[in-house]
């Protein structure tokens, strides 16, 4: 017979030698008994410790010693690391046998940045048995459970995405799944900002077999992770059309709408699985969807359907699914914008040719609707496009126009577009791509019949705004077309103060010449302002010739504010 006993003198285990071939075995079987992994256990035999390899060939009185974890530096917090993340078992079972905490990891905030070899020691910062579970090693997550580690410990990449051994290992080994589930891991995972579901991650790696055995450990097959996404949601998202249908057919939600969470902020947060597809592209997840009875008007927190998501995203096969399934395609977004808007502000023509096919409203913007739900993207875009810090927007025409696509333009204005329909600034297409500088759209518009002098609610004109932004071009176009030289801003400024203000010479010339032609009067007052910006223009060596001469006399005579003839020869 064996006999083990307590440091206390207390009997803690007799059994047959036969039982027990090694230390190893024996240890294991005073886990169960003590709660203490072997790895903390000495047994000793007439003082002397014996190895885990030592066999029990006899009776024998043995004295069991339960041992603390023992102090770590810095270096051996390291050395566990390495030994996970190289799949050297045979060091990870000497690193425990110290015996050291198998859930050490560097702290956040250490001085500690970089190993002696210089690589990054970001990677030590994570549980050693969640990096063993994501690599699928099988024998180091046993040697870590063994050792006591926490089955449920979280590796923190940061405040909102946070991962459990058994989440990481959802993604390729139904082995250690099984392994973690018998050892009494969450199968709902940690009730955490941030962190991450097992079924969530099974889903987004497309592993039927793990979402499998993840229900039947009773996951919660509707919980959302740190991303706000359920699991059918993932699925959706990911074109995993197996995984999708095995949880529709164990009464997932369909419709259910994701939780706001950081990483699906940017797409309007609140995604329904449905909308996810549409956004991903998924024409076959988008049609088994809409079989299974999705419901074709779920909206995000953007108020985004859908027929709005992939029609921002230009999928056309989805839209037209979509909108063969009665999408509604005139439907407002929080900006105001309908799916043909939305198509407009992406360039995706061919989208819009479709939504206007089928009798979507050229004109329909909600010019009531609040401008702070931009997205960030659309901000820079739109800040870097406009120079502005106060993005607006308008009907598709006028967003088509500012943004530039000549294609689009030209199907909505084929359409019967608005050209006179204004943001709820008063801005109209014309105007918008005037000090956008969209010559080719300027041309398409003005043929189509818009007003050239129409203002904005700051008085602005087309004319007014091409002054401003100094296109030569494009002001030509206008007066060609007729635009008026004299309508001012509500500042007071006619195009030609405009141009001076901003710099633009050229323009300027341009502007009082064409003007003093008009003027009723010989003469027409000109501004310090406008004579300096009118010399400079013509000092340069593209128009220095003998046709400027008189005209550059005549601006080096003039008092403050006096005249120009009639004669000045134009650009």
């Amino acid at each position: 017979m064996l006999h083990v006993w307590k440091a206390s003198g207390e009997l803690l285990l007799a059994t047959a030698v036969e039982d027990h071939c090694d230390v190893r075995t024996l240890k294991r079987q005073l886990h169960k008994l003590s709660g203490v992994p072997r790895f903390r256990q000495r047994l000793l035999k007439d003082g002397t410790v014996l190895e885990d390899a030592a066999k029990l060939d006899g009776p024998a009185d043995l004295q069991l010693l339960l041992l603390p974890f023992c102090s770590t530096t810095y270096e051996q917090v390291i050395q566990l690391h390495k030994a996970v993340e190289n799949g050297e078992v045979s060091v990870l079972e000497q690193i425990l046998h110290r015996p050291q905490n198998p859930d050490l990891q560097l702290e956040d905030g250490s001085d500690w940045d970089r190993d002696e070899d210089g690589s990054h020691l970001d990677n030590y910062r994570s549980a050693p048995l969640t990096v063993a579970s994501g690599a699928g090693a099988m024998e180091l997550v046993e040697l870590l459970l063994e050792a006591g580690a926490d089955k449920d410990g979280l590796f923190e990449l940061d405040d909102y995405r946070a991962f459990t051994p058994l989440c990481a290992a959802c993604d390729c080994s139904l082995e250690i799944v099984n392994l973690l589930l018998k050892s009494g891991a969450q199968p709902n995972g940690i009730s955490k900002k941030g962190a991450a579901k097992p079924l969530c991650e099974a889903a987004r790696a497309g592993c039927l077999s793990i979402v499998r055995t993840l229900l039947e450990a009773n996951a919660d097959k509707d919980a959302t992770d740190g991303s706000g996404e359920t699991a059918l949601c993932k699925a959706s998202r990911n074109g995993h059309l197996n995984v999708a249908r095995f949880l529709l057919e164990v009464g997932a939600d369909i419709d259910a709408l994701s939780e706001v969470g950081r990483e699906i902020s940017w797409r309007g947060g609140g995604a329904a699985p449905i909308s996810a597809a549409s956004q991903a592209g998924d024409v076959d997840m988008v049609g088994f969807l809409l079989s299974a009875h999705a419901f074709v008007e779920t909206r995000n927190t953007k108020c985004e359907t859908p027929l709005s998501t992939a029609s921002y995203h230009g999928h056309l096969e989805i839209a037209r699914l979509l909108l063969n399934a009665l999408a509604e395609p005139d439907v407002f977004d929080k900006l105001g914008r309908t799916p043909l808007c939305v198509a407009c502000w992406s360039g995706h023509l061919s989208v819009a040719a479709l939504l206007l096919d089928v009798g979507a409203d050229r004109d329909a913007f909600d010019e009531h609707a609040a401008e702070d739900h931009f997205r960030l993207k659309d901000i820079e875009w739109w800040v870097h496009a406009t120079r502005r810090s106060s993005p607006v927007l308008g009907s598709p025409l006028w967003v088509a126009a500012c943004r530039g696509d000549v294609d689009i333009v030209r199907v909505l204005l084929s359409a019967r577009a608005n050209t006179e329909a204004k943001t709820r600034h008063g801005e109209t297409p014309l105007l918008g791509a005037s000090r956008e500088s969209r010559i080719e759209i300027v041309q398409l518009l003005l043929r189509a019949g818009a007003c050239t002098d129409a203002g904005d609610d700051h008085g602005e004109t087309p004319l007014c705004a091409a002054s401003a932004t100094g296109n030569l071009r494009v002001v030509q176009l206008l007066l060609e077309a007729g635009a008026d030289l004299t309508l001012p801003n509500n500042r007071g400024e006619t195009p030609d103060r405009v141009a001076a203000n901003a710099g633009h010479a050229q323009v300027c010339c341009k502007l009082l010449k064409r003007k003093s032609r008009v003027a009723d009067s010989p003469q027409l007052e000109i501004s310090k302002r406008q004579k300096s910006v009118c010399r400079r223009a013509y000092m340069t060596p593209r128009v220095s010739d003998s046709r400027h001469r008189g005209f550059i006399e005549d601006i080096n005579i003039l008092g403050t504010t006096r005249v120009v003839r009639h004669a000045v020869p134009l650009l």
